[in-house]
């Protein structure tokens, strides 16, 4: 017997696609890391009255987002990974 021309086998795994585990804890940690940010500029917030967190750290934004990148290029070579190798079924 012929194989289909056409597959779509890929396609319909993606509607039970699975978060992996190495690809929740990325995204826990870029969480964890907004978090931080966040309590930081409270804090700052807090002491300083309403400014901006740059105001008083400078340059502390942009490490952040800096960071942060670094994060989300993890995030998106685990999805890419682990998408490809389970045949979407996992990401």
């Amino acid at each position: 017997m012929d194989k289909e021309l056409i597959t779509k086998d890929n396609v319909s795994n993606v509607g039970n696609i699975q978060i992996s585990e190495e690809t929740k804890a990325l995204i826990s940690c870029r969480a964890k890391l907004s978090d931080i940010y966040e309590t930081v500029a409270n804090v700052i917030g807090r002491l300083y009255g309403d400014t901006d967190i740059d105001n008083v750290f400078d340059g502390f934004s942009d490490s952040f987002y800096a960071f942060d990148e670094y994060l989300l290029n993890a995030i998106i070579k685990a999805v890419e990974l682990k998408s490809l190798s389970s045949r979407y079924k996992l990401m």
